[in-house]
């Protein structure tokens, strides 16, 4: 499963470097007063955006807030809050990512701001959600014309690990999606031992397979049952 190339940069990000990109997410700290924002990049636009549209601060918590840049770059902002539910920090940030995607993008640049840890919590949601909601799932168009998202710009924090975590849990998100996707014809249960082979293989694990006659002598009464459900004797 191939995931788009992640780019860390410490730094925070800067206005020619905004100038460079086509689609931006700002992720900003969770405060009370806009002053508390002071010198974050596009501030000014964000605040025009919000006055035009009548948006409270606080509402960037729950609802991302877009707009178009001079260089006709799309940018969209929200506010992270780690003391919100992960359910809820997750449903804000796949909105903003989703009004990015939208445009089918070849690549999406992220800048976290706040505190060192707020920064982490930030970019390891975001790159999560932007993971999860770029994958291409399955579909039965005779011309797939998608392009996936090829490559993630983090700006404002460095990992210790590349994401590693975030990257195993998006691939494990999108392979369950993808089966429940599958129509029956292509996911029998011979087709079915067959990826879990391949998936064993690519991952180094051990792999044994027990077919319905041993099942059957093991008493996996509840396996059987799910496999009689295929009308070869293929599980």
């Amino acid at each position: 499963m191939i995931q788009p190339k992640i780019i860390e940069k410490q730094s925070d990000i800067t206005t020619p470097e905004i100038h460079g990109n086509d689609h931006l997410l700002m992720v900003l700290p969770a405060v009370k007063k806009i002053a508390q924002l002071k010198g974050a990049p596009l501030l000014d636009i964000l605040q025009a955006r919000m006055g035009r549209r009548g948006v409270k601060l606080e509402e960037l918590k729950k609802s991302p807030l877009s707009s178009d840049l001079d260089q006709g770059a799309l940018v969209t902002w929200l506010m992270f809050d780690p003391q919100l539910p992960a359910f809820e920090q997750h449903t804000v940030m796949r909105k903003a990512i989703q009004s990015l995607m939208a445009e089918h993008p070849q690549s999406i640049t992220i800048a976290v701001s706040g505190t060192a840890e707020q920064r982490r919590q930030a970019a390891e949601t975001a790159i999560y959600c932007t993971l999860v909601n770029s994958a291409l799932l399955p579909e039965r168009k005779k011309k797939d014309e998608r392009k996936p998202l090829q490559k993630i710009t983090v700006h404002g924090h460095q990992s210790d690990n590349a994401y590693l975590a975030q990257r195993a849990q998006a691939a494990g998100n999108t392979l369950s999606r993808e089966l429940t996707m599958l129509p029956a014809n292509e996911l029998t249960p011979g087709l079915y031992r067959e990826r879990i082979r391949k998936l064993a293989k690519e991952e180094n694990w051990k792999y044994e397979e027990f077919d319905l006659k041993r099942l059957r002598k093991i008493g996996a009464g509840a396996f059987v049952a799910v496999a009689q459900g295929s009308e070869e004797e293929d599980a």
